[in-house]
């Protein structure tokens, strides 16, 4: 733990330095991350601190490709429990940030049925042309006028 002399009282205190953390999941890799907070309550500046990085694929089954998010979970809990070991930190909040396409269908219990099917597989191939076009059919504007948002080749 880091050691500093108050100016005041020119004793020592042991500080813990406030962090926000930051779980972010790409297609190829994760990381667990942590952000310093400056004296306003904010990450002014923003510096991030990697504190753990792990893969991330997809596989094969069947002839279509999935991510195995129960993998994703335990690395990120392995992410956390390092985080949770340094002594010198001390953590605020937690936010995930994700490729965010993809969902997971629940059970009547929460359960999960599968791993989601990746974005990434090639079903998705040509999928876009086909949505774009069954807009036009039914009269609605085209690609990006209403959403304003384009297209992301992957």
């Amino acid at each position: 733990m880091p050691c500093f002399i108050d100016k005041q009282t020119h004793t020592y205190t042991h500080t813990m330095q406030d962090v926000y953390c930051a779980i972010d999941l790409g297609a190829t890799s994760g990381r667990v991350m942590v952000a310093p907070v400056g004296a306003m309550g904010m990450a002014e500046n923003v510096e991030l601190h990697e504190i753990y990085r792990f893969p991330n694929s997809m596989y094969e089954l069947g002839g279509m490709f999935f991510w195995n998010t129960d993998a994703l979970w335990d690395e990120i809990r392995k992410g956390l429990r390092l985080l949770a070991e340094r002594k010198d930190l001390h953590v605020i909040s937690i936010g995930v940030d994700s490729w965010g396409c993809d969902v997971v269908f629940l059970d009547d219990n929460g359960q999960a049925l599968a791993h989601p099917r990746a974005y990434r597989d090639p079903y998705t191939n040509g999928m876009m042309e086909k949505v774009w076009k069954r807009m036009a059919a039914n009269g609605e504007r085209g690609e990006g006028q209403k959403t304003e948002i384009g297209r992301a080749h992957v």
